[in-house]
């Protein structure tokens, strides 16, 4: 079984000098699954990279994706 690349996700337009808190960062991804069908099957980033890419806790990033699983956005396996 083929693992699916991860997303690639642009947090640069979204990004004014301060912290994302959870509802920018689940917004912001959001956004990016809705917009882009080639994402389907594709993975979302590792909390733990994506917490150090954009300088947050690794909570913040699992809760944000803990809401896009219940929104129905995603899926955890």
């Amino acid at each position: 079984m083929d693992k699916q690349p991860y997303i690639r996700l642009n947090f640069d337009s979204e990004n004014s000098g301060r912290p994302l808190n959870v509802e920018q960062l689940v917004k912001v991804i959001r956004k990016q699954l809705l917009l882009d069908n080639h994402f389907k099957g594709c993975r979302l980033p590792p909390v733990r990279a994506l917490a150090h890419q954009l300088g947050l806790s690794k909570n913040t990033i699992q809760t944000a994706y803990d809401e896009l699983r219940a929104q129905g956005l995603v899926e955890s396996k």
